[in-house]
């Protein structure tokens, strides 16, 4: 491996390292003034023509964002980008977001692109950075496969993360919201198996509408995304108004609402009202639970695989020996799931939740969070 691959590996890691923590709130991603004004609209300028006149600035300069001098061809050498930018819906209800992307084929952007997302400011007269920045890979040569899409809700953008040789990984969401300030994963993909909740994940997966950047000065009648904002005629990514159940009933899954608690052992057990049956795994290993909101009746493989059998369900086990970059994202958060029920299996044991049945990571997909 040539030290730019290397390079670019590890700009890539400590990207990805920070997109775990986030870094809601930043308004100067490349540590210097960044470019955007709304001051040359007049006061009856409606919130969209205030952003179309932010986002036409950051557009005309992309390269800040990316921590590149102002004409980043001058500074030498292969590693100079090329850039485009979108405008994706990621808060319903709200302006969208621009996302800036950076693309090369040298150094830090050797086959892969990063996505700067940025919104207005709560004041409306400059932009933050809501989330770190996002990468995708462009070469279909690599191994690790990552894809960002917008959401058919509106609902943040979504991160298909996939080992392209075991066809395993995770679908992640990143929200725009003060208390998202990590990943959370949506589902997990599982290479060989027929998930009908990957099935239900992708079904709110749009292609995000890239746009070249134009050289530095750029009028607003140059970008057609940004005029159709700024005059009311932009069409959204959010193509579908509410959160869509149907998708997740047309698999056969199951819905359920509940709240995600992440316990270790005596924390089941004092949440089922029990004394642990098994002391010894008395430890601070966490897992996962979603506590429903109300008890449901739901069919389950029997214990070992056998015949299915139905029962009153008040806990399902989500994930065992969970973390905090999984299930940790979702801690104490009311989520509405889908469930696949051939995934789905009581215990054929005493191990907690005693008596309740858990589901399979790639069984379970979350549809809404809140």
């Amino acid at each position: 491996m040539n030290a730019k691959r290397i390079a670019r590996l590890l700009v890539a890691c400590i990207a990805l390292m920070i997109g775990l923590v986030g870094c809601g709130g930043s308004t100067d991603p490349a540590g210097s003034a960044a470019p955007g004004s709304s001051q040359g609209l007049d006061a009856s300028a409606t919130p969209a023509q205030r952003a179309a006149a932010l986002y036409q600035e950051a557009v005309s300069h992309p390269q800040s964002y990316f921590g590149l001098p102002e004409h980043p061809e001058g500074a030498g050498g292969s590693d100079v980008p090329t850039f485009d930018y979108a405008l994706v819906a990621v808060k319903p209800g709200e302006l969208p977001a621009l996302l800036l992307r950076a693309m090369g084929s040298d150094g830090r952007w050797a086959d892969a692109a990063e996505i700067v997302p940025l919104t207005v400011n709560d004041a409306g007269d400059g932009l933050s950075v809501e989330i770190s920045p996002l990468w995708e890979d462009i070469s279909q040569a690599e191994e690790r496969q990552r894809s960002v899409m917008a959401s058919a809700y509106g609902d943040g953008l979504l991160v298909e993360d996939m080992n392209r040789s075991t066809g395993e990984g995770v679908v992640w969401r990143r929200r725009f919201e003060a208390d998202a300030m990590r990943p959370e994963p949506v589902c997990e993909l599982r290479g060989g198996s027929d998930s009908m909740a990957a099935k239900v994940a992708a079904e709110e997966f749009v292609p995000i509408p890239w746009e070249p950047c134009p050289p530095s000065g750029a009028n607003l009648d140059d970008l057609a995304s940004l005029k159709a904002l700024a005059d009311g005629t932009w069409q959204s990514t959010a193509v579908r108004e509410d959160k869509d159940r149907s998708a997740a009933e047309q698999f056969g899954l199951v819905l359920l609402t509940g709240t995600v608690r992440e316990l270790d052992d005596r924390g089941i057990a004092a949440l089922q009202g029990i004394e642990n049956p098994n002391p010894p795994s008395d430890d601070l290993v966490m897992h996962a639970v979603l506590e429903l909101d109300e008890p449901a009746t739901l069919t389950a493989l029997g214990a070992g695989g056998s015949a299915p059998r139905e029962g009153e369900v008040r806990l399902i086990l989500i994930e065992r020996n969970t973390s905090e970059l999984t299930w940790g994202a979702y801690q104490d958060k009311h989520v509405t799931v889908a469930i696949d029920p051939a995934m789905l299996m009581w215990p054929s044991d005493t191990s907690l939740p005693l008596g309740e049945p858990s589901v399979a990571t790639a069984g379970i997909v979350v549809v809404d969070v809140g």
